[in-house]
């Protein structure tokens, strides 16, 4: 009789696929302007509020890279990305990168003590705040996940997990601009 996998099994083969998968970025070979999640796709645009009370859609950032991130608190590879994103921002904020963190945190108290004690620089966003979540609709699993928009407003990587961001951007800053469409 054969026996099913273990849980611990399952558990190693699922994390050894995300550590392969989630440090890669996903590129594309033929840009699109189709809307999607995949790099050369355009992202669904959104409108957030962030817990400064600043309005952000990612229609007004063309022209610019966003740096999109999915983390939550409680997360701590989400935690780990935290210093990248903010030297990111600080990097990076006056070359036209923009760093918006959107948080699955439950509990909205504990995402703006967390913000506030740790000084984030850049805008976060309580995606239960927002009327349709937008972790649902940019189909987030695991976390952190991070998608780098270029300046033409598609997704120029896609990154899962613990990822070199950095490199990530200065991919996209060192590309040549292709005129707007």
């Amino acid at each position: 009789m054969i026996q099913p996998p273990a849980p611990a099994v399952i558990l190693m083969v699922w994390l050894g696929a995300m550590g392969l998968y989630g440090c890669q970025s996903l590129h594309a070979g033929t840009p699109t302007t189709a809307e999607g999640l995949e790099p050369g796709q355009r992202p669904p645009d959104f409108l957030l509020q962030d817990l400064a009370g600043t309005s952000h859609a990612l229609s007004q950032y063309r022209g610019q890279i966003v740096v999109l991130h999915f983390w939550a608190t409680w997360c701590p590879y989400c935690r780990a990305e935290i210093p990248k994103l903010v030297n990111a921002h600080q990097q990076w904020g006056s070359s036209g990168v923009t760093v918006l963190a959107v948080s699955v945190d439950q509990r909205r108290e504990q995402l703006v003590d967390f913000v506030k004690t740790a000084k984030l620089p850049y805008a976060v966003a309580a995606d239960g705040d927002l009327a349709e979540s937008l972790a649902r609709r940019y189909r987030i699993g695991p976390i952190p996940t991070t998608f780098i928009i270029g300046r033409d407003g598609l997704i120029a990587a896609a990154l899962i997990g613990s990822s070199d961001i950095h490199g990530a951007i200065e991919q996209v800053l060192a590309a040549p601009v292709a005129p707007q469409t």
